[in-house]
């Protein structure tokens, strides 16, 4: 029968549980059946005698580290007696009960002993259970736990009686070993990805520090005396210009919001969520598109490719290039620049810049720069032929960091694949 059941359509050598087809070698348990769990507390942070000790204590926002070998809090003896933190063993299963954002039903494994904050449930497997097993088990089922969460939305919560409910596939202990080190093993290989990633976004920001100061220069390239300006010193071959002189500074518009012809037609039209959403340089593509009729009954203005997408409110000073023509939300004073200004050297430059910008932001609910502030914003200027050799430089090392990412997006969805696989037993290692 093709390998599988009769009439069951379950593969031979499997049986269906409550928590999906598994071996059938495998046994289905609940949590509070395998291991022993506890949750900690906070000492009083009014008592400066509690704190700064040697005894670590992990708060919920330490549990996206995943594998904990060092937290930044400390307890003293004293406030660990006067609490209800308590040490656990190193290999507990730590479990975010509650917290901000995505904290909530985040898996860790402590590598150390340590005591936690009660927002943390900690799992202690007995015998038959390897703690890396169960981390990656639970690490699995982040939605699933969240979905269980008591209350509502962002503000539920999970419990310990919650997890010790929670129903789990269990393999024998030797296959539990096997599958956590597969997969303890790409993790290494994720973590070493992240490295490498950090380490050559250390090496780019040092080098723009170093190539946009004029501090040093590329072969071709040599500073023979330097200037005293306003800004600084600078190489005696460059020279000083501002914002306002080097570029259009174009304001956005939003199409009537209740002209339904404004609206969902072929012009990207840029907010700053837009901007938060996507990492990298450009800007491909919009959440939301305006029509013809929508940009000539508004002020948003069409801006050619290449155009410096630039926040000037809230989140001042973020900027990307436009991949395409664009329009955008008042929320932008875009930069077109002209004949003096290389776009992608002053794209490098605006992170540099955005100190002052903020210095000249004014808003009591939010903070915003205005056209005449962001335009009188001085800048240095090297010649546009040595503009575009510095931004070739930093954009080459954006294509490095930008191929390392995609490889470690890579190599996270297959471990997801690989999770899916070895904890529901459709690949056996044993």
């Amino acid at each position: 029968m093709g390998g599988k059941s009769e009439m069951s359509g379950i593969p031979k050598g499997y049986k269906k549980t409550e928590v999906g087809v598994i071996p059938e070698d495998w046994d289905v348990k609940r949590l509070g059946d395998l291991t022993t769990s506890t949750t900690g507390g906070t000492p009083s942070t009014n008592v400066l005698e509690y704190w700064g000790g040697s005894i670590p204590w992990m708060s919920s926002g330490d549990l996206h580290l995943k594998q904990i070998y060092n937290v930044n809090g400390r307890i003293t003896q004293i406030g660990l007696e006067n609490s209800s933190a308590h040490i656990i063993p190193k290999n507990c299963v730590l479990i975010g009960l509650a917290g901000q954002g995505k904290t909530r039903g985040t898996a860790a494994i402590n590598r150390i002993p340590l005591c936690t904050n009660q927002s943390i449930g900690a799992i202690l497997p007995k015998n038959t259970f390897s703690s890396d097993y169960l981390f990656y088990v639970i690490d699995s089922m982040y939605e699933h736990l969240r979905s269980l969460s008591s209350g509502d939305g962002g503000r539920g919560g999970l419990n310990l009686n919650i997890l010790n409910h929670i129903v789990v596939s269990l393999p024998n202990f030797t296959e539990q070993k096997a599958i956590a080190e597969v997969l303890s093993d790409m993790d290494a290989l994720i973590e070493a990805q992240k490295e490498l990633i950090a380490k050559k976004r250390y090496i780019k920001q040092g080098t723009m520090e170093d190539l946009l100061s004029g501090r040093v220069r590329l072969p071709g390239y040599e500073t023979k005396g330097w200037k005293h300006t306003d800004i600084g010193d600078i190489p005696n071959d460059w020279e000083v210009s501002q914002i306002g002189k080097i570029a259009d500074i174009i304001s956005g518009g939003t199409p009537k919001t209740t002209e339904k012809s404004f609206w969902n037609g072929t012009i990207l039209w840029c907010t700053p969520t837009d901007i938060t959403r996507t990492s990298g340089r450009y800007i491909e593509n919009t959440e939301k598109t305006i029509t013809d009729n929508g940009l000539k009954n508004s002020s948003a203005i069409l801006l050619p490719i290449n155009s410096l997408l630039l926040c000037s409110r809230a989140t001042v000073g973020d900027v990307r290039i436009a991949k395409h023509e664009i329009t955008t939300n008042q929320g932008f004073k875009s930069l077109v620049c002209n004949s003096s200004a290389y776009y992608l050297f002053i794209y490098y430059l605006i992170p540099f810049l955005k100190p002052k910008m903020l210095e000249k932001s004014y808003g009591s609910t939010f903070l915003e720069i205005s056209k005449s502030n962001l335009a009188s914003i001085q800048i240095q200027l090297p010649s546009y032929v040595e503009q575009q050799a510095i931004a070739e430089v930093f954009s080459d090392m954006d294509d490095e960091i930008e191929t390392l990412e995609a490889e470690l997006k890579k190599l996270n969805h297959m471990k997801r694949g690989m999770m899916q696989e070895l904890l529901t037993g459709r690949i056996r290692l044993i």
